[in-house]
């Protein structure tokens, strides 16, 4: 007694094809959603390390940008002449 298993091997293509076509578009999503052209190492591992050394650096700045406007804010208001200082009256 023999068996034989009929497959369709065009349904085989089709599925393998719409498992490829999938994998693709959640790609595209991450990368629309995000933003980011590589999302983390597995896109590009190069990129991605240097990707987020450079948003590292930038943070850093941005940080120094806030700490120095801060500086000259409170150095401006302790030079600030004695007719513009306010008044308190005690209650």
């Amino acid at each position: 007694m023999t068996f034989s298993i009929n497959t369709n091997v065009g349904a085989f293509v089709a599925l393998q094809r719409l498992t490829k076509t999938t994998n693709q578009l959640e790609v595209t999503q991450l990368r629309i959603t995000t933003g980011l052209r590589v999302n983390g190492p597995k896109d590009d591992a190069s990129n991605f390390a240097i990707a987020t050394r450079s948003r590292g650096d930038i943070k850093g700045i941005e940080s120094v940008k806030i700490a120095l406007a801060l500086a000259i804010r409170s150095s401006m208001s302790r030079f600030r002449p004695a007719s513009r200082l306010p008044i308190f009256s005690p209650i």
